[in-house]
Protein backbone atom coordinates (compact mmCIF):
# COMPACT_ATOMS: atom_id res chain seq x y z
CA UNK A 1 0.00 0.00 0.00
CA UNK A 2 1.43 3.10 -0.92
CA UNK A 3 0.22 6.58 0.66
CA UNK A 4 1.95 9.10 -1.62
CA UNK A 5 4.20 10.59 -2.97
CA UNK A 6 6.09 13.65 -1.87
CA UNK A 7 8.89 15.61 -4.30
CA UNK A 8 11.04 18.68 -3.68
CA UNK A 9 13.53 20.93 -5.74
CA UNK A 10 15.67 23.40 -5.29
CA UNK A 11 17.69 25.60 -6.95
CA UNK A 12 20.48 28.31 -6.67
CA UNK A 13 23.32 30.60 -7.94
CA UNK A 14 25.99 32.63 -6.47
CA UNK A 15 28.38 34.99 -7.18
CA UNK A 16 31.98 35.77 -5.24
CA UNK A 17 33.47 38.96 -4.86
CA UNK A 18 35.61 38.02 -7.25
CA UNK A 19 33.07 37.43 -9.97
CA UNK A 20 33.26 33.33 -9.92
CA UNK A 21 29.69 31.55 -9.45
CA UNK A 22 29.01 28.49 -7.85
CA UNK A 23 25.42 26.71 -9.14
CA UNK A 24 23.91 23.50 -7.60
CA UNK A 25 20.50 21.91 -7.30
CA UNK A 26 19.15 19.48 -5.58
CA UNK A 27 16.15 16.94 -6.53
CA UNK A 28 14.27 14.29 -3.67
CA UNK A 29 11.63 12.42 -3.84
CA UNK A 30 9.92 10.35 -1.24
CA UNK A 31 6.98 7.79 -0.63
CA UNK A 32 5.76 5.46 2.07
CA UNK A 33 4.96 1.89 1.17
CA UNK A 34 3.26 0.27 4.13
CA UNK A 35 4.87 2.32 7.18
CA UNK A 36 8.53 2.21 5.64
CA UNK A 37 9.45 5.70 4.59
CA UNK A 38 11.86 5.93 1.05
CA UNK A 39 13.78 8.40 -0.17
CA UNK A 40 15.38 9.13 -3.53
CA UNK A 41 17.78 12.34 -4.35
CA UNK A 42 19.82 13.82 -6.61
CA UNK A 43 21.87 16.90 -6.88
CA UNK A 44 24.68 18.63 -8.44
CA UNK A 45 26.52 21.96 -8.00
CA UNK A 46 29.13 23.23 -10.18
CA UNK A 47 31.45 25.62 -8.94
CA UNK A 48 34.10 28.22 -10.33
CA UNK A 49 37.45 27.58 -8.58
CA UNK A 50 39.24 29.95 -10.90
CA UNK A 51 38.63 31.65 -14.14
CA UNK A 52 39.66 28.97 -15.77
CA UNK A 53 38.97 25.72 -13.74
CA UNK A 54 36.03 24.64 -12.52
CA UNK A 55 34.44 21.38 -9.75
CA UNK A 56 31.25 19.35 -10.18
CA UNK A 57 29.96 17.54 -7.23
CA UNK A 58 27.21 15.17 -8.35
CA UNK A 59 25.27 13.59 -5.45
CA UNK A 60 23.62 10.35 -5.93
CA UNK A 61 21.47 9.29 -2.65
CA UNK A 62 18.76 6.11 -0.98
CA UNK A 63 17.48 6.06 2.09
CA UNK A 64 14.91 4.35 4.11
CA UNK A 65 13.05 5.03 7.52
CA UNK A 66 11.99 1.75 9.25
CA UNK A 67 9.69 1.75 11.92
CA UNK A 68 10.46 -1.28 14.30
CA UNK A 69 8.54 -0.41 17.20
CA UNK A 70 6.71 2.79 18.73
CA UNK A 71 9.27 4.25 20.07
CA UNK A 72 12.36 3.04 18.21
CA UNK A 73 13.34 3.77 13.88
CA UNK A 74 16.04 2.36 12.29
CA UNK A 75 17.01 4.74 9.07
CA UNK A 76 19.29 3.51 6.45
CA UNK A 77 20.95 5.50 3.75
CA UNK A 78 23.58 5.00 0.97
CA UNK A 79 24.95 7.18 -1.07
CA UNK A 80 27.06 8.28 -3.76
CA UNK A 81 29.19 11.48 -5.06
CA UNK A 82 31.60 12.09 -8.43
CA UNK A 83 33.73 14.81 -8.49
CA UNK A 84 35.23 16.23 -11.62
CA UNK A 85 37.67 19.21 -11.67
CA UNK A 86 39.24 21.05 -14.67
CA UNK A 87 42.82 19.25 -15.19
CA UNK A 88 42.59 16.55 -12.32
CA UNK A 89 41.73 12.79 -12.32
CA UNK A 90 37.71 12.06 -11.27
CA UNK A 91 37.09 11.00 -7.91
CA UNK A 92 34.57 10.45 -5.86
CA UNK A 93 33.46 8.49 -2.43
CA UNK A 94 30.32 5.73 -1.65
CA UNK A 95 29.09 6.19 1.66
CA UNK A 96 26.47 4.07 4.27
CA UNK A 97 25.15 4.94 7.00
CA UNK A 98 22.60 3.02 9.56
CA UNK A 99 21.23 5.04 12.61
CA UNK A 100 19.24 3.28 15.37
CA UNK A 101 17.01 6.02 17.25
CA UNK A 102 15.12 5.50 20.16
CA UNK A 103 12.51 8.22 21.24
CA UNK A 104 12.71 8.99 25.27
CA UNK A 105 10.13 11.27 24.58
CA UNK A 106 8.57 13.92 21.77
CA UNK A 107 11.58 15.88 21.57
CA UNK A 108 14.61 14.01 22.86
CA UNK A 109 16.13 10.65 21.49
CA UNK A 110 19.00 8.19 21.93
CA UNK A 111 20.67 7.19 18.80
CA UNK A 112 23.93 4.66 17.69
CA UNK A 113 25.20 5.32 14.25
CA UNK A 114 27.44 3.22 12.15
CA UNK A 115 28.98 4.30 8.84
CA UNK A 116 31.28 2.91 6.03
CA UNK A 117 33.23 4.78 3.26
CA UNK A 118 35.01 3.81 0.00
CA UNK A 119 36.57 6.68 -1.28
CA UNK A 120 37.79 6.43 -4.94
CA UNK A 121 41.12 8.28 -6.74
CA UNK A 122 42.67 9.92 -3.44
CA UNK A 123 38.94 11.82 -2.63
CA UNK A 124 40.17 11.77 0.83
CA UNK A 125 43.80 12.66 0.45
CA UNK A 126 47.10 11.39 -0.92
CA UNK A 127 48.60 8.75 1.38
CA UNK A 128 45.64 7.64 3.67
CA UNK A 129 43.17 4.57 3.38
CA UNK A 130 40.99 4.11 1.20
CA UNK A 131 38.46 2.92 3.11
CA UNK A 132 37.02 4.11 6.90
CA UNK A 133 34.41 2.96 9.49
CA UNK A 134 32.77 5.26 12.53
CA UNK A 135 30.30 4.73 15.32
CA UNK A 136 28.77 7.13 17.02
CA UNK A 137 26.47 7.40 20.25
CA UNK A 138 24.88 10.39 21.39
CA UNK A 139 21.67 12.03 22.37
CA UNK A 140 19.72 14.62 20.65
CA UNK A 141 17.10 17.16 22.33
CA UNK A 142 15.25 19.52 20.28
CA UNK A 143 14.43 22.73 21.86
Amino acid sequence: QTEGWNAALAYAQFKNSAGLTLKGYLGDVSTTLGSTKLNFSYGSNEAETTTTTKTRNRTLGLGATVPLTGEMDLILTAYQVKRTRTAAVDDGFNRMVSFLEYKLSKRTKLYAELDYTKWKNAYQGAGLKDTASGLSLGILHTF
